[in-house]
């Protein structure tokens, strides 16, 4: 992303986890001068990673899939607090992100780059880009059912047969 003065805000990256290659990637970040962008690494409780997802205005998925079949759960949590998502394209993806309907895939750095200052550049454009993108990804199938909503439909009544087996009284 070209931060000089071509209108590009000041962009603080926070990336979560505690993987085999964060050290590798701290080390690389700490190679790249880059200007009018802060980058951190945190590993947050559980509680907390709601609250940060909710504060952000895009959320990014470097997901890659080594079998080509699994959706990165991280997506998941994102589009659960209705935060857009740039994510990395790989075959299964579409089943998951649909390209400018509920988020935005890319396949190369420049393609993420292109991404990022659509959705960050100072004034109504990008903020309107990013408003469509929540209210698609509020309408979006890719988030329904809701947890809680699944919960009571899938779980609870399972839980509560169970209990019932088990001569007890469920909880709820």
């Amino acid at each position: 992303i070209d931060c000089g003065s071509g209108g590009v805000p000041s962009i603080v990256v926070v990336i979560t986890g505690k993987g085999p290659l964060k050290e590798y990637y701290i080390g690389r970040m700490r190679e790249t001068s880059l200007r009018h962008i802060a980058i951190c690494t945190m590993w947050l409780e559980p509680a907390d990673y709601p609250q940060l997802l909710g504060s952000a205005d895009v959320g990014v998925c470097l997901h890659e899939s080594t079998c080509g079949l699994d959706l990165p759960m991280k997506v998941l949590d994102m589009f659960g607090c209705n935060l857009p998502v740039c994510a990395r394209g790989f075959p299964s993806l579409p089943e998951l992100v649909e390209h400018r309907v509920n988020g935005l895939v890319f396949e190369s750095a420049e393609q993420l780059a292109e991404q990022l200052t659509e959705l960050c550049t100072p004034g109504a454009p990008a903020a309107q880009a990013r408003e469509a993108l929540r209210e698609r990804l509020a309408a979006s199938e890719a988030v329904r059912p809701r947890w809680e909503e699944n919960w009571r439909a899938a779980a609870a009544p399972l839980l509560k047969e169970r209990a019932k087996r088990a001569r007890g009284r469920p909880p709820w």
